[in-house]
């Protein structure tokens, strides 16, 4: 199947730089809605405040590295897109445990939310993956 020229996501399979201003721009908001929107609403989201404060620092730092990859453009992309493929899933296990251990601590909203960032964290990351594997010719 082919993508059109202008898609987004054909920008990203011909510029794979790409994805680490796309990944950064998602770290940055799960960061500022996990350390400053969501404490404000513990009982609603029935997640522990320490517990979000402390995911929120994992894509705090990954910004950091996205933003910083992007600016640098290495010429070898590929480790840098299988790295942070690798910490995205990473911390798609890390949230899932953190959140799920007891199924009774978060709401309904708090699961819907959780499970949507790690759904899109997920593919995100697999996404990633492809991009560095292919950039390293192994697909």
């Amino acid at each position: 199947m082919k993508l059109p020229e202008k898609s987004l996501l054909n920008k990203v399979i011909t510029e794979p730089q790409r994805a680490f201003l796309i990944d950064g721009l998602g770290a940055m908001a799960s960061a500022l809605l996990l350390g400053l929107l969501l404490p404000s609403f513990e009982e609603f989201f029935g997640v522990p405040s320490d517990t979000l404060y402390c995911l929120a620092s994992i894509p705090l730092f990954y910004a950091v590295y996205d933003w910083g990859v992007y600016l640098i453009k290495p010429k070898r992309i590929d480790w840098f897109l299988i790295l942070i493929a690798l910490l995205n899933l990473a911390y798609c296990g890390l949230s899932f445990k953190l959140i799920f251990q007891d199924l009774s601590s978060p709401t309904i909203y708090g699961k819907l939310y959780f499970g949507i960032e790690i759904g899109l964290v997920f593919i995100l990351g697999c996404f990633e993956l492809y991009l560095g594997l292919k950039k390293r010719n192994r697909l």
